[in-house]
């Protein structure tokens, strides 16, 4: 077979990988269409504007699942409990200790300390030679750190500086999990890992609540800066809910800074601060993984992690930062997610992290735009479901009402509390696009190794 030959049975696979385009896109058209014309334009939008913050939250989520599974081909379970971690941190911080036991800030500082030493032997373990060093200076580092913690826990921060330890502390997390559950098993089956992988989860989730209790609990409003929790900016001053219904429509539309699509649909300032977070930080780790070395060094690890060994790439170096990485993205959103989703508790990983999962193989498992565009499908789909509780009063159902060839169907209300199995009902729509295309939306990324 000559060249040209070869050009032709190539340009023939790519023109057959592009007509399998168009019909997907048509497919979710016409069912984009089939909602609207059913349930109204704003009824469809309001629900699109609430499933798109929340998607993008899980969808950095996601991101940490699938930079991990490019590389060492592991599914970390314990990436949500990671999340739970900062969230938890950040109230600890910003609420301040005279509101906490002593025995919160002492077991704080003590588990922050400790997983803080395997960051010295990264950055210093290869430039300082004698084993004793290593352990004397990263213990001191240890200790020196959790002091730190401890003098943290004693005052009273506000919300973006306590964010910002937050961040530190869970990308420490992170590098911690893997050199002391990941590290010694590296060259064990992919069955050891994942069962640490659970351990590790249980462990965090049973360290919270020993620390912060069994109790559900939500950010004071006190603790919060105004942008957060007030919907509305009009000429630059916050109003309350009294001062919005206080002032006309018009005058609202015209001096408001926020998207106002009609009267009954607005995008609250925190779910735009939340949705423009997440789209940057995507392309940010769309451009670091591209454009800079350490980056590159991370796909020639997923690519071929013993060929990058012999071209010089530290490896194991590498895989932490991944995991710092991906910690770093769940404890930016993690403060967040609870504000405008859930109540802070020790079990609130399980439920975000099997979100972010099933986004992460939904895309394409290893894949970072495919776990993007997965968690923005999740999040949509996760709420969606609530529309089909009113199914009854649907346009379609009606003109089968008015139709008589459907006697039973004035009854038409078994879909009432579909809402509580919308998490089944996300997880259900991933397996079935997986039954359909195993690879995902966007397909899996697989090392392609040269024998």
């Amino acid at each position: 077979m000559n060249y040209l030959d070869n050009n032709t049975m190539l340009e023939e696979q790519t023109n057959l990988k592009h007509r399998k385009i168009p019909l997907w896109i048509i497919s979710l058209f016409f069912l984009i269409i089939f909602l609207i014309w059913n349930v109204g334009v704003d009824k469809f939008f309001r629900y699109l504007l609430l499933g798109l913050p929340q998607g993008g939250i899980i969808a950095l989520i996601a991101i940490g699942y699938s930079m991990v599974y490019g590389i060492v081909q592991l599914i970390n379970f314990a990436h949500g409990e990671v999340f739970m971690m900062s969230a938890y941190l950040v109230i600890t911080l910003a609420v301040g200790g005279r509101n906490w036991s002593t025995n919160v800030g002492v077991v704080m500082s003590i588990f922050i300390g400790i997983i803080s030493i395997p960051t010295f032997i990264l950055i210093w373990g290869e430039k300082i030679h004698k084993r004793y060093l290593n352990i004397f200076f990263s213990i001191a580092q240890g200790i020196i750190i959790g002091l730190f913690f401890f003098f943290l826990f004693k005052h009273k921060l506000t919300y973006w500086v306590a964010c910002f330890f937050s961040v530190i502390f869970t990308s420490l997390l992170g590098i911690a999990i893997d050199q002391f559950a990941y590290k010694p098993l590296r060259k064990s089956s992919r069955l050891v890992p994942l069962i640490t992988a659970i351990g590790v989860s249980l462990f965090l989730s049973n360290f919270a609540q020993i620390v912060w209790g069994t109790q559900s609990m939500t950010y004071p409003t006190e603790m919060l800066p105004k942008m957060l929790t007030t919907p509305y900016i009009v000429d630059g001053k916050f109003l309350t809910t009294q001062e919005i219904n206080s002032i006309p429509f018009f005058d609202l539309l015209i001096k408001d800074r926020r998207i106002r699509i009609s009267e009954n649909l607005v995008i609250p300032l925190i779910d735009l601060i939340i949705f423009f977070l997440a789209i940057s930080l995507m392309a940010i780790v769309q451009i670091f993984l591209l454009k800079t070395r350490t980056g590159k060094a991370m796909r020639a690890c997923s690519q071929d992690m013993h060929a990058a060994w012999l071209m010089g790439i530290d490896v194991n170096k590498i895989i932490a930062i991944t995991f710092g990485i991906g910690s770093f993205l769940a404890a930016l959103c993690s403060p967040l997610y609870v504000i405008k989703y859930a109540p802070l508790e020790p079990t609130m990983g399980y439920i975000v992290g099997i979100l972010a999962f099933a986004s992460a193989v939904l895309g394409g498992i290893g894949n970072i735009p495919g776990a993007m565009f997965g968690g923005f499908c999740i999040g949509i789909i996760y709420n969606f479901v609530p529309l089909f509780e009113t199914l009854d009063s649907w346009k379609i159902i009606v003109l089968l009402k008015g139709s008589r060839f459907f006697p039973g169907i004035e009854n038409w209300n078994f879909l009432a509390g579909i809402t509580q199995w919308r998490l089944g009902i996300a997880f259900t729509f991933m397996l079935g696009v997986i039954l359909i295309k195993p690879q995902g939306l966007l397909g899996a990324v697989e090392a392609k190794k040269r024998a």
